[in-house]
């Protein structure tokens, strides 16, 4: 555990800035060590820093195209190591008008829709032993899509960028026709 501490703010800045070469170790890995590390029991104020790079690393996942690693590597990364997912989702609200977070939700919302309404787990593997915090994500997926949906419509309008058009295009209308969970109305 001492070593991990003392290599842990160099792994976060490593993952922040350039990440690791081939992707080794992955963002899962050396975020999910948090978890393994119990980081929960460290001092408050080794708690907190992680609080904030968690919350850091993830909004500036959210404010950026394009991203580093995707975005469900991200969110199932700090799903890893966080008991409530609250914050991160919040979050991604509060920048929803913006496009690289609207691009993100596209990307996650096609990843991931078909097993959230199927009421399955999601696709990342990462979550296997996160129930909480993977049914968390999943009813928010499907809880918010709609909400999301003009959201993504003004990020196509406000794209220029082919790639970026090519991700929201088919979110948006994933997004129209995906009904809240505890609803039986038609789309």
């Amino acid at each position: 555990l001492p070593d991990f501490k003392h290599f842990l703010p160099r792994l976060f800045e490593i993952l922040a800035t350039v990440g690791f070469p081939d992707d080794y170790p992955d963002t899962e890995t050396v975020i999910g060590a948090l978890e393994r590390g119990e980081w929960r029991s460290w001092p408050a104020d080794e708690q907190k820093a992680i609080d904030d790079f968690l919350r850091a690393f993830w909004r500036s996942h959210l404010t950026t195209l394009p991203a580093a690693r995707e975005t469900d590597t991200v969110i199932s990364s700090i799903a890893t190591a966080v008991d409530d997912m609250s914050p991160y989702l919040d979050c991604w609200i509060e920048l929803a008008d913006e496009v690289p977070a609207a691009v993100h939700f596209a990307e996650f919302l096609i990843d991931n829709v078909m097993h959230a309404a199927l009421g399955k787990r999601l696709s990342n593997p990462w979550l296997r032993d996160r129930h909480e915090q993977e049914a968390q994500l999943r009813h928010w997926l499907i809880d918010h899509a709609r909400e999301f949906a003009p959201r993504l419509e003004q990020a196509f309008l406000d794209a220029s960028d082919e790639d970026v058009l090519a991700i929201l295009e088919p979110a948006i209308e994933v997004a129209r026709n995906t009904i809240p969970s505890g609803t039986d109305r038609e789309p």
